[in-house]
C-alpha cells in the first residue's frame, strides 16, 4: 500500500479503496462484467469492459468450477 496509494485523491491506485470497496464500483451491477479503467473518483471511462482480444475470465471460471460440482453429483 506504500506505493499504491493515491495521495490526491484517496484510496489505492487501480485496485479497491481502503474499506474494500472494489467491486462497488468495477462490476457492472445491471448487466454484468468488469469495468477494466475508473477514474481516480470512481466512474467508469467508457461503457467498454473486455477489449478484443481479451475475455472476462471471472465469468468463465465461475462457469467452469460450476460444471465440475454438477459433474461431480
Amino acid at each position: 500500500m506504500k506505493y499504491g496509494r493515491d495521495e490526491e485523491n484517496g484510496g489505492l491506485i487501480y485496485g479497491y479503496d481502503l474499506e474494500g470497496n472494489f467491486w462497488k464500483y468495477f462490476v457492472d451491477h445491471k448487466y454484468g462484467g468488469w469495468y477494466r479503467i475508473l477514474t481516480p473518483t470512481n466512474e467508469k471511462c467508457s461503457d467498454e469492459k473486455s477489449p478484443t482480444g481479451k475475455t472476462d475470465y471471472h465469468t468463465m471460471g465461475v462457469c467452469y468450477e460450476a460444471l465440475n460440482v454438477i459433474h461431480k453429483e
